[in-house]
């Protein structure tokens, strides 16, 4: 595996992975776009380099070259990766395996999933004789198809064909097709197709949603497998751009003056208008803002962690040690009374043994993200490293995208309650090694 190198130094690293059949030079158009203002790093797959005879090993393997190159030359830390079919499946290995930092991962119409066993030799075999018809009949094909992403592609494999031949193609299939993702690490990961290749990408989508339900996924009407990046280069450079340059998310404790703030975040992750009248008022909102602003109240700004985007507070997520459930409610009961002159009665949904994960919420505009992924894992973050053994949390059983986040994170159900009105399921994560 090489890794060639462009642009500016010192600037946010983006990395480039092409697809099988391919060499690095397909991403050349894309490359002069960006390079002026990042440092780009596309790769050369073994099996599809230029020059160099060489052998395709494993998607495993290409992927663990690749975290290598990270670790020593960017610090284990990189913007953005964008990897092209093969490239996308090889990034896909990258982000299971959780060994680097990966801010933006975008993988275009990414292979994810293994095909049945029966149907893996034939199809591999199939492709394989593909690519060679398209090396020796490269005329022919270019006046069937006569169009210009199909030149690109056929120039392609012309470059490659003769360094890795039919047996990196067999290789690099068989590794593509027996191998399923099975989960996956980063922040922000977005997965592109084309419409004429929905009925192949459509299971991959299905399949990375359930594993990380904050994907972003975009789909580009009338386009085949490659061709946005081969004739709407200048629409990937912008993407890529738009990516990159997204404010960070950031987390930080809560301050008094983000009560108001963690009242909507309470309201929302309660979703129950009805209930939240009844047990606070009509004026609901002000009362939630008077106990975020208080101490010793479950919703206390002490118990919060807000995150900011673009230096504005939009989210937060607010948790305890479950032990201090009946301390922490008294404060809360109090507040509430003295506002309606009633005390209503709450079941009990946490207990001592867990730190407790009370509610999470961002606001509206600013979802979908990745912000309440992160405000979890600060959370999560923050009870481990504050001692506790697991984390616990209760999810509506009528939101199973919200059950699926929670699982992609590492929480698995150990029982049901009802909770206001809503029958809820009882999530918990268990102290992992990362924060002994």
């Amino acid at each position: 595996m090489e890794f060639r190198v462009f642009g500016k130094t010192g600037a946010p690293s983006i990395m480039l992975i092409p697809g099988l059949g391919v060499s690095y030079e397909i991403f050349t158009p894309l490359i002069k776009l960006l390079r002026e203002r990042y440092n780009i790093i596309a790769v050369e797959i073994d099996g599809f380099t230029l020059g160099t005879h060489t052998a395709f090993t494993s998607v495993d393997d290409q992927a663990g070259q690749i975290i290598e190159f990270i670790k020593t030359k960017l610090s284990g830390r990189i913007d953005c990766i964008y990897g092209l079919s093969l490239g996308g499946k090889i990034l896909s290995r990258i982000l299971e395996r959780g060994e680097v930092i990966v801010e933006h991962a975008i993988m275009d119409a990414a292979p994810l999933l293994a095909l049945p066993r029966w149907l893996i030799n034939p199809l591999r075999h199939l492709q394989a004789m593909n690519v060679w018809s398209c090396y020796h009949h490269h005329r022919f094909w270019r006046w069937v198809f006569g169009s210009h992403y199909f030149d690109v592609l056929l120039d392609e494999c012309r470059k490659v064909y003769p360094y890795g031949g039919r047996r990196a193609v067999l290789d690099g299939y068989k590794s593509v097709y027996t191998s399923s993702l099975e989960s996956i690490h980063s922040t922000d990961i977005h997965y592109w197709h084309g419409t004429k290749e929905s009925f192949v990408a459509r299971p991959m989508t299905k399949h990375l949603l359930k594993l990380h339900p904050a994907t972003h996924i975009e789909v580009f009407q009338k386009m085949n497998h490659g061709e946005l990046l081969i004739d709407h280069t200048k629409e990937v450079a912008k993407r890529i751009v738009e990516i990159v340059n997204r404010p960070q998310i950031t987390t930080r404790p809560a301050r008094r003056e983000d009560a108001p703030t963690i009242a909507q975040v309470i309201a929302m992750a309660i979703g129950d208008e009805a209930g939240l009248r009844n047990y606070c008022g009509d004026e609901y909102i002000s009362v939630l803002s008077d106990i975020a602003r208080a101490e010793g109240t479950q919703y206390s700004y002490q118990n919060a962690i807000v995150a900011e985007y673009g230096g504005e507070v939009v989210g937060a997520v607010v948790g305890y040690d479950g032990a201090r459930l009946e301390e922490l409610r008294c404060g809360t009961l109090a507040i509430i009374k003295e506002r309606t002159g009633r005390v209503p009665s709450i079941v009990d949904e946490t207990e001592a043994g867990e730190y407790y994960l009370d509610s999470v919420a961002v606001l509206p505009q600013f979802r979908s993200l990745g912000v309440g992924v992160v405000l979890i894992k600060a959370f999560v973050e923050h009870a481990f490293r504050d001692g506790a053994e697991r984390v616990g949390l209760i999810v509506d059983k009528e939101n199973p995208n919200a059950e699926r986040l929670y699982a992609s994170l590492g929480f698995k159900p150990v029982g049901e309650l009802m909770f206001f009105t809503h029958e809820m399921r009882h999530l918990q994560r268990e102290k992992m090694n990362d924060y002994n």
